[in-house]
């Protein structure tokens, strides 16, 4: 196993254990694209400027601190998915865990869900200039309301 792959099983094996064993959170649902969200008036060619320039290097140094790791490993494959090309970088990824939106982890719940809650969700709202997005922008819905 390559580091590129184990640094997504890694992440994908957190995301799972962070979802089991946890009381009921209360619902959540996905945010629409409004007028005033950026990343939705945003071009292909603009999209991917940002994620290659701003949400890749951030965030994988975001990950980097929190996995304790010597260098970065996160790709756009970690959460694009093996198939990223195929999909044209589609999200939600099925390659992520998926969550229910009556049953969300709670940040107190473990350190993969307050990492998730308290420092990646707000760091991709501002790179991404989307104050509304949400984990089901990138995780799929496992049921429930979304």
């Amino acid at each position: 196993m390559g580091p590129q792959q184990l640094a997504a099983w890694v992440t994908f094996s957190a995301c799972l254990i962070a979802c089991g064993g946890r009381a009921p959170a209360p619902a959540v649902t996905a945010a629409k694209p409004t007028e005033a969200d950026a990343w939705s008036r945003a071009s292909w060619t603009e999209r991917h400027a940002t994620m290659t320039w701003g949400v890749l290097p951030s965030m994988a140094r975001t990950f980097q601190q929190f996995e304790r790791s010597e260098v970065p490993r996160l790709t756009c494959r970690t959460c694009h998915g093996a198939n990223a090309e195929e999909r044209n970088y589609q999200m939600p990824n099925a390659s992520l865990a998926a969550l229910d939106p009556a049953r969300l982890p709670r940040p107190e719940s473990s350190p993969i869900a307050r990492f998730m809650h308290e420092e990646v969700v707000p760091e991709m709202r501002d790179l991404l200039e989307s104050p509304r997005l949400s984990c089901f922008q990138c995780h799929p819905s496992s049921g429930g309301l979304r």
